[in-house]
């Protein structure tokens, strides 16, 4: 018997056509011949074509009254490959038919790969983040979406074609996620493809800029400088700070505003977010640069006996016996008032009175003994110094501009007070 079989291949979602399906027509039971001798087993391939650009096959075969059926031999191109027969059971139903005319649709689904965006530490979808699928081969973007609170999930990918995923923008506070390469699969469950999106990580290290170590108890904050908002607060621990989730590729100030004690407070550094991104910020001890004069201004005066002594208190905090070389102190307290007291004067110099300064704001400190010389008392008089307390500058090579600045106010004074020596000379020869 003449048998015309025709098919037609459409796509399940959009109903169109689809060429370039390989369909096969085969056997569904063992095939005779008139003297009962088996030509063709059950499941054998008769007849295969391809469809046509209007997605459409014809078969044309001469077969006897039996059962048959029509199988996607190839899926076309990007569709995953049906497992699903069509059957035909080939039935004379009359003595007059010459042709037997038969007609399936056979219909594929696209294959559905779904796209998963998560952050690494969950199995939330992350909305925010700009994803392209890119074709490997052609560096082409297939396409292109910003991520939900759900998968997104696309159907126009080729089977067996490798493809890229690319994050061009990642969500606030997150980094950008390296590219992934997937290949599409032949199988019928939908294809998993997962990014997932780390928190941006900056490490801070506050530091004593002598040894390096990590510096506790200073107070830092990290500042948005478009607004001017503090956007990160912490104090520091013998461990460096992790701070996550700041802005991909956006400038921050990392400022200190209290420093531990004995300790500057460093200047703001400004830093922008990057994968992996370290800052370190190095404090300085505290300096204070002490001067210890006679009036005779002839350089330092070696020979006296100092203190530093917190007058809330009343403690010893530093002592010094004077050189030729100037007095360096070392971790005071910032932005703390301190006392500079002489307890012993060097010889032929009167002790000095005491001097009250604040670390930081006063970088140099001046004390200045009286020099004088009276053979013919036998006790000295002591002479209150018109002390230069302190020098608010940060470059203690500016001490010498006050120290002529001193030497000139004290030619008026020592003059007076020769004066004032023969005065009392006299008074006790008289006596």
């Amino acid at each position: 018997q003449k048998v015309k079989v025709m098919s037609t291949k459409v796509d399940g979602m959009t109903q169109e056509r689809l060429e370039n399906a390989v369909i096969g027509l085969y056997a569904n039971e063992d095939i005779y011949n008139y003297q009962g001798k088996k030509l063709v087993d059950k499941g054998t391939l008769l007849l295969s074509k391809e469809t046509d650009k209007d997605g459409n096959i014809v078969f044309d075969i001469d077969l006897p009254l039996i059962n048959i059926y029509l199988e996607e031999i190839k899926a076309p191109e990007g569709y995953t490959k049906l497992d699903k027969k069509y059957y035909i059971d080939i039935k004379s139903t009359d003595d007059t038919t010459q042709i037997y005319n038969f007609t399936r649709t056979i219909v594929n689904n696209p294959k559905e790969v779904e796209i998963s965006k998560l952050t690494i530490t969950g199995s939330n979808e992350l909305a925010g983040a700009t994803l392209q699928i890119i074709d490997f081969s052609t560096n082409e973007i297939v396409e292109e979406w910003v991520s939900t609170d759900k998968p997104h999930t696309t159907n126009e990918l080729l089977v067996g074609r490798r493809y890229i995923l690319r994050e061009i923008l990642s969500p606030d506070g997150y980094t950008i996620a390296n590219d992934i390469e997937f290949v599409v699969n032949d199988d019928k469950q939908v294809q998993k493809v997962t990014m997932y999106d780390e928190l941006t990580k900056v490490e801070i290290s506050k530091q004593d800029a002598t040894t390096g170590k990590e510096l506790p108890g200073a107070k830092l904050e990290i500042i948005d400088p478009m607004t001017n908002k503090v956007v990160r607060e912490h104090i520091s621990t013998s461990e460096s700070w992790i701070v996550e989730g700041l802005i991909l590729n956006k400038e921050y100030i990392l400022r200190e505003t209290a420093s531990p004690d004995g300790y500057e407070i460093a200047n703001e550094i400004r830093f922008t977010v990057g994968k992996n991104e370290k800052v370190v910020m190095k404090d300085e001890l505290t300096r204070t640069v002490i001067s210890k004069l006679s009036s005779l201004l002839k350089g330092e005066l070696a020979g006296a006996e100092l203190q530093i002594i917190d007058p809330e208190t009343n403690e010893i905090v530093r002592e010094h016996t004077t050189t030729n070389e100037k007095w360096i102190v070392e971790g005071l307290i910032l932005n703390k008032e301190y006392i500079l007291r002489e307890v012993k004067a060097p010889e032929d110099h009167s002790i000095a009175e005491d001097i009250y300064f604040t670390v930081g704001k006063d970088k140099g400190v001046i004390m200045i003994d009286d020099y004088w010389e009276n053979e013919e008392l036998g006790d000295e008089p002591v002479f209150k110094n018109p002390t230069i307390k302190t020098v608010k500058t940060d470059d203690m090579n500016y001490i010498a501009g006050f120290v002529v600045l001193a030497l000139m106010s004290f030619l008026g004074i020592i003059i007076i007070r020769k004066k004032k020596r023969i005065k009392i000379s006299s008074f006790y020869k008289k006596s």
